[in-house]
């Protein structure tokens, strides 16, 4: 039998209870929904450091390189939730690029460094608990 059905009264304090209930269900659903895909709701970060060290909270970085090459450290993805997703967006129409460098050696993609050139362009990248990726 359904907890809810055409004989139950709309406006009783039980449906507005179950109704508080179910919200309060949903949310918790998308706060569970976002620690396991890495994006928390956190803002975007603008960035326009020369160097910057990337830390495990900065999920979505927009980055400025109008002063000149910009270097940013991502974290050690030892360090990472396994499948945790970060993203970097270029701002500037600028023609210095944004250089992204695995932490103490660490690789992405197979290599020490990926380039950001061109304006608007995204790098998303996971960890795998040993390297990150390229996604």
């Amino acid at each position: 039998m359904a907890l809810l059905d055409e004989t139950t009264p709309t406006d009783s304090a039980f449906v507005k209870v179950y109704a508080a209930m179910i919200r309060e269900i949903k949310a918790k659903c998308n706060e569970l929904e976002g620690l396991i895909t890495g994006s928390l709701n956190y803002e975007a970060k603008i960035v326009s450091d020369l160097v910057y060290v990337v830390s495990e909270f900065d999920y979505f970085i927009l980055g400025d390189a109008t002063l000149g090459q910009a270097l940013y450290i991502l974290p050690d993805p030892a360090d990472l939730r396994i499948g945790i997703e970060f993203k970097v967006k270029k701002l500037d129409e600028g023609p210095n690029a944004i250089i992204l460098r695995g932490y103490n050696g660490s690789l992405i993609d197979n290599q020490a460094e990926i380039e950001i050139a061109l304006p608007n362009e995204v790098v998303r990248y996971v960890s795998d608990g040993t390297k990150l990726w390229t996604v």
